[in-house]
């Protein structure tokens, strides 16, 4: 049966980085998910560098309804380069909203069943531990361990799809890390349209369950993240922001066409 809003991933074009970047505050948009749902990526220079490689990554990243400027050296390129800039909202900053603002003055987060999608049996711990200490009703949070997709045919998880028609949920967010959760997130956005919202946040969660370290907000805001990350773990995220120092050179194929 055909669900209403639903997109036809088939039909996306190879067109190059016209993600539809947000241009208003991250409560705004927490709201306008919550209430009319969609699918938000956060794409960082990473994901980019390896999207401008991989066809099908950047078709998921185009299923999108809305992207936000997670990526601090991105938005420091765009200003060099002298083209419009969106607003800068990182992934810790939504997840931040969700988690403590956002459960008050953003929108009720608390009262929404979530489905969370989890790397490993250990994170998936890490974040009960953490909602349950934050007194989130445990009944409305449902974890979800991702296998290790292995091929983009993989990422149609079909066992995924049909514990979100059992469990219903109002949000489904993925913390399975860039790259790999927007094949993921298009796949999801396919099959269910709009709703439940969700939100491809990657590890964000982690900086506050306490698996990676925690980033001051001054420091989020700065885009001083990155060195903070890379000072306390080097042998994990100097590889990773390595990986994105090519972003430069692949900027002018991102931006080249727009649907």
């Amino acid at each position: 049966m055909p669900v209403e809003g639903r997109r036809d991933f088939s039909t996306v074009k190879n067109s190059k980085l016209a993600l539809p970047f947000w241009q208003q505050s991250c409560g705004e948009l927490l709201r306008l998910l919550d209430t009319s749902g969609g699918y938000l990526v956060a794409p960082s220079a990473p994901s980019l560098c390896m999207a401008a490689d991989d066809e099908e990554l950047w078709k998921s990243h185009l299923v999108a309804d809305h992207a936000v400027m997670d990526s601090g050296y991105l938005s420091l390129l765009l200003l060099a380069m002298g083209r419009p800039r969106p607003p800068r909202i990182s992934g810790h900053q939504v997840m931040e909203h969700l988690l403590f603002e956002g459960s008050n003055e953003v929108i009720p987060f608390r009262q929404r069943k979530v489905l969370w999608v989890m790397p490993n049996e250990k994170e998936r711990g890490r974040i009960g531990e953490f909602l349950t200490a934050k007194r989130f009703d445990t009944a409305l949070q449902y974890y979800y361990i991702a296998p290790f997709y292995t091929s983009h045919e993989g990422f149609k998880d079909r066992a995924l799809r049909e514990k979100c028609r059992e469990f219903a949920p109002d949000w489904i967010i993925l913390c399975i890390g860039g790259g790999r959760q927007e094949k993921l997130g298009a796949y999801l956005r396919t099959e269910f349209g709009p709703k439940p919202a969700i939100i491809a946040t990657g590890a964000a969660i982690a900086f506050f369950t306490g698996s990676q370290f925690r980033i001051p907000r001054w420091a989020d805001r700065l885009y001083l993240g990155w060195l903070l990350r890379t000072v306390k773990n080097p042998r994990w995220m100097i590889p990773r922001y390595a990986a994105a120092v090519r972003l430069p050179l692949l900027l002018s194929k991102l931006v080249k066409k727009r649907p």
